[in-house]
């Protein structure tokens, strides 16, 4: 499965929402397949930008104890802007040919530095 860094801002976004502590969250969106977002979700965790334990006893994509880390808090700053989000994603693909958190998040620090 390929990396979609849109739906990785938006997980950042919808995990940031979130009160916490919480208690099984499920990210659902019409526009998203759900094993695409579980995908994605597992991602931030292994990145460590985000905290999310699966819940072991649900055949539903429920997560508890979901939070963003100290790195998933600095990301999202940078992230959040949507024109200079756009531009990043842009340069990067460009530059890339594909989706390149490093990339992205250096062009983002130089955009605000």
């Amino acid at each position: 499965m390929l990396r979609n860094m849109e739906l990785i801002r938006r997980l950042l976004i919808a995990v940031e929402a979130l009160p916490y502590p919480n208690e099984y969250i499920s990210f659902k969106w019409a526009d998203q397949d759900a094993q695409k977002v579980r995908y994605h979700v597992n991602l931030l965790h292994e990145g460590g930008l985000i905290q999310a334990y699966a819940n072991p006893l649900s055949c539903f994509d429920e997560w508890s104890q979901v939070r963003l880390t100290w790195e998933g808090h600095e990301l999202l700053a940078l992230l959040r802007d949507e024109p200079v989000w756009q531009q990043a994603q842009a340069a990067v693909q460009e530059r890339s040919g594909g989706d390149n958190l490093v990339l992205l998040k250096n062009y983002l620090l130089q955009h605000y530095s």
